[in-house]
């Protein structure tokens, strides 16, 4: 009874001493500071056009390319953030047998608030682009967000929707 009680002990003891740091506070102090993002991907996506009833729907990829923008993410309380500047997303697809690769610049500066809930980074930016990310790598230095992106849009009869699974790597700076 003694040699249970006393694994009981030892096993409980190492359970509790291999735990980690809770992830949650880590992710949200290591997120904070300015980062500059590195590099953009997505090989899933698809898009899709709804023209009088008819839709069509072609696969692509994006990538990035020019990259001079940056994210930063403050301290609490508030727990604000800020995107800036510009970089070129360039995406490709196949489209009735021929590769298009498209130049779109992006250019823009976001602010609002956040929250890291374990590996997720919850993002709002006061109107309906709310944001939600997976954390995928966060180190001192290296940041790896996994974004599901499902969009659509209509104008002049024509519905739009986009859809990806895009990787962003940011490098704090």
């Amino acid at each position: 009874m003694k040699f249970q009680l006393l694994l009981f002990s030892a096993l409980t003891i190492l359970a509790f001493s291999s735990c980690g740091k809770d992830e949650t506070t880590d992710n949200a102090s290591k997120i904070i500071g300015t980062w500059s993002i590195t590099s953009v991907s997505c090989v899933d996506g698809t898009t899709s056009t709804t023209f009088f009833g008819t839709t069509t729907t072609y696969p692509f990829t994006a990538t990035g390319k020019d990259y001079n923008y940056t994210t930063t993410f403050g301290e609490a309380p508030g727990l604000k953030y800020s995107t800036k500047g510009t970089y070129i997303g360039v995406s490709t697809a196949i489209v009735n047998g021929q590769k298009v690769v498209q130049d779109q610049p992006i250019n823009e500066t976001i602010e609002g608030t956040y929250k890291v809930d374990g590996n997720i980074l919850k993002s709002t930016n006061g109107t309906t682009q709310n944001t939600d990310g997976e954390i995928v790598k966060l180190t001192d230095d290296i940041l790896e967000l996994k974004v599901l992106v499902n969009s659509k849009s209509e104008s002049g009869g024509v519905l739009l929707e986009a859809k990806g699974t895009y990787y962003f790597t940011y490098k704090k700076i």
